[in-house]
């Protein structure tokens, strides 16, 4: 049925139709959708759909500064896909359900990360807030993530993180991971074998000794690539001394056991280690060289079974090898020194014969008071050597007479020997002058296999020896002149210095001279006239600074000279990488550069490197110049002075300039120099116009690294 309204129904040509209140409409009870009601309350025309009312020809969006509720229904003229808009917030909704008192408007926009500060937090424990501590500090927030560092910067990298969902419910997904650290663990007779259990890939363990003794057992608990980082050191003021459990600490090579660490009083000693294998732990640490004057001196350190300990005033490795192959141990050569460790070492030989335990130490010792018989013997070593205790060293005996009446020691027949293979033989020990002056001899040998045999070579020696070589005595030398037998010159560190050699008789003595650390200038030894030294009469240089060479008189008229090996100090060489600096330069101006990398000392300035004296170093420069007025030339200079034994200049010329081949880029300047005394280079400029001449930094650089000299083969 339709309906036809009429003019004269109509009031101004506008069609007016119902209204109440909300209220009024609310209460209709209408079965046919379709009505329509002006609301009086809303100023909305309402239509019902049958269900519920909702606003008719309604503006979908809704702008305001807060968030719709569940009231924001039906009743409020809202509907299904309606948006809100807080602009407080910057959030947007849509309406998913406008029923009447239980209206759902879902967020629409994306969930943004909310920050709590720690001043906020304050959580009872430092750095760790619990959820509810979190939930109290960040507010009234949903659908966000919230994050915690720990400070109040909001920058800084989250340590925990909380997910907020829609309706408000916290849930930590982000925390950081415990690493458990074991207790200090302290050495006493009553847990004398350690286990030291790991709790994570990453472990910590303090050892306060309080007790000589004890094992570090195999650590559990851990896997490939797990570490495990020792700080040990001795708190009671006391020397103290512990195991590694050696079928699982070992060296880089994987060859030698850790066995053992030393602590000193007042010392510490720190070690990492990292598992490569199941109960296979390597030593990150590397092992350390140590130069003390003295062998009391070797109290001062910690230490493990992997470092060396060598003594300036004899140049002598005092730590005997330990556990076959390797590791050390302190030195015999004092009596009221002793080892560092009673528990491992052989006790000395107190009046009696000694039976030398060099398949597993360097030094032994025999100890003589007047309780001894008139003679004793020094017996072949205890094991025969194998290929795992070879070492091919210096091997000492130590003998010490306290007694006021000599005695005699007989060296076992074919197992010590002279030089040319003779029985050392019988030995006389001189007396003492009392109990607390002793007489104290020291006698070197080379170890060596022939025949598949053992022999101890005695150094210094040719022929039946009566009293023995003894110890060499040091003396200083700073001059050129002629050495004296039986002696040890610590040569100067500074300037040129030439020795000569007496003359040769055979007697198997010798002579030894020992270079400094930073040795400068040229170290020379010849043979008298009528000598051969080496086969030769040429001179002989010392060329290796921080090493000992010995010269034995081998035979009448003839010398030999070598470098000792145990005696060379090992360091790692020097390098320096730098770029020269941007700036104009006159003639005559020294070029500056900047450091990027060094190692050693080279560049003592920014204009300046310096060179070692009888050290080879490769020294590269590549220089690039702009703008170039005519050409420039750069040069190396010695001391300021233009150093023309190693001439290898670089020219650059101006680009336009075709008739010559210089270039302003890419000019390299190459040489390998062996300085015979320490020098200071520096790289200078010459223009053609006088200058300023300008290098360009990009491209232009200087290399200078040292060239190892010696390589074991």
């Amino acid at each position: 049925m339709a309906y036809k309204i009429k003019g004269d129904l109509a009031v101004q040509r506008a069609l007016f139709i119902g209204s109440m209140t909300t209220t009024q409409r609310q209460s209709l009870t209408l079965a046919t959708p379709g009505a329509l009601v002006y609301d009086v309350d809303l100023n909305k025309v309402m239509v019902w759909n049958g269900t519920n009312w909702e606003q008719f020809a309604v503006d979908t969006t809704k702008i305001t500064v807060v968030a719709p509720t569940v009231n924001d229904d039906s009743t409020a003229g809202y509907g299904v896909s309606d948006l809100w808009i807080d602009m407080s917030q910057d959030d947007a909704y849509i309406c998913t359900d406008s029923t009447a008192g239980a209206a759902v408007w879902e967020k629409i926009t994306p969930s943004m990360r909310h920050f709590v500060p720690n001043s906020s937090v304050n959580p009872a424990v430092a750095g760790e807030p619990t959820t509810a501590e979190i939930k109290a500090a960040a507010g009234s927030v949903k659908d966000t993530l919230v994050l915690y560092n720990g400070t109040d910067t909001p920058t800084d990298i989250p340590t925990h993180v909380w997910h907020v969902d829609k309706i408000g419910n916290f849930t930590l997904i982000q925390k950081p991971v415990p690493v458990a650290q074991p207790a200090n663990i302290t050495l006493t007779s009553s847990n004398i074998a350690i286990d030291v259990t790991l709790t994570s890939d990453n472990t910590k363990a303090t050892l306060d000794l309080a007790h000589t003794g004890g094992t570090i057992g195999v650590p559990t608990g851990a896997g490939v690539g797990a570490t495990l980082e020792f700080h040990i050191y001795s708190s009671d003021g006391l020397k103290h001394f512990a195991f590694f459990d050696a079928s699982a600490f070992f060296d880089r090579s994987r060859r030698h056991p850790v066995d053992f660490f030393i602590i000193q009083p007042n010392t510490h000693l720190h070690l990492k280690f990292e598992q490569v294998d199941v109960d296979t732990w390597i030593l990150l640490t590397p092992p350390q060289t140590y130069y003390v004057n003295t062998p009391l001196d070797v109290v001062n350190y910690a230490a493990t079974s992997l470092d060396h300990f060598f003594i300036r005033s004899t140049g002598d490795i005092v730590t005997p090898y330990f556990g076959g192959s390797y590791g050390n141990v302190s030195d015999y050569s004092i009596a009221d020194q002793g080892p560092l460790n009673t528990t491992t070492l052989p006790a000395p030989a107190v009046d009696a014969n000694l039976t030398p335990g060099f398949d597993m130490y360097m030094n032994a010792y025999m100890k003589i008071t007047s309780a001894a018989p008139a003679s004793l013997t020094i017996n072949a070593p205890s094991a025969p050597m194998g290929d795992g205790s070879f070492i091919g060293g210096i091997r000492r005996i130590i003998i010490e007479n306290s007694d006021t009446a000599s005695h005699t020691v007989n060296f076992a027949s074919g197992v010590y020997v002279d030089e040319n293979g003779n029985d050392v033989g019988s030995i006389t020990i001189g007396a003492a002058s009392g109990p607390s002056a002793p007489t104290r001899r020291v006698f070197n040998f080379q170890e060596t296999i022939e025949g598949g045999n053992p022999v101890y070579r005695l150094m210094g020696s040719v022929g039946a020896v009566s009293s023995g070589p003894g110890a060499l005595i040091p003396v200083p030398v700073s001059a050129t002149g002629t050495s004296t037998i039986h002696t040890r010159e610590i040569l100067s560190n500074t300037g040129n210095i030439a020795r000569t050699l007496p003359v040769a008789t055979g007697s198997g003595d010798v002579i030894e001279f020992a270079l400094a650390d930073n040795n400068t200038g040229i170290k020379t030894v010849a043979p008298s006239t009528g000598d051969a030294l080496n086969g030769s009469t040429a001179t002989y240089t010392l060329a290796e600074a921080g090493a000992t060479y010995r010269a034995t008189d081998v035979a009448p008229n003839r010398w030999i000279i070598g470098l000792l090996t145990d005696m060379r100090k090992k360091r790692q060489t020097d390098y320096l990488l730098a770029y020269a600096q941007q700036t104009g330069l006159y003639t005559n101006y020294a070029i500056p550069f900047i450091k990027v990398t060094e190692r050693g000392v080279i560049m003592t300035d920014q204009y300046s490197i310096t060179l070692q004296a009888n050290r080879l170093y490769l020294v590269f420069a590549q220089f690039n110049m702009y703008n170039v007025v005519g050409y420039s030339v750069i040069r190396l200079y010695s001391n300021g002075v233009y150093d023309y034994s190693y001439d290898n200049s670089v020219t650059m010329y101006n680009v336009t300039n075709t008739s010559y081949n210089g270039r302003i880029s890419g000019n390299t300047f190459t040489k390998i120099i062996r300085p015979s005394a320490r020098v200071t280079y520096n790289f200078r400029i010459y223009n053609q116009d006088g200058g300023p001449q300008y290098i360009d930094r990009y491209g232009s650089y200087l290399v200078v690294a040292e060239i190892p000299d010696f390589i074991e083969d």
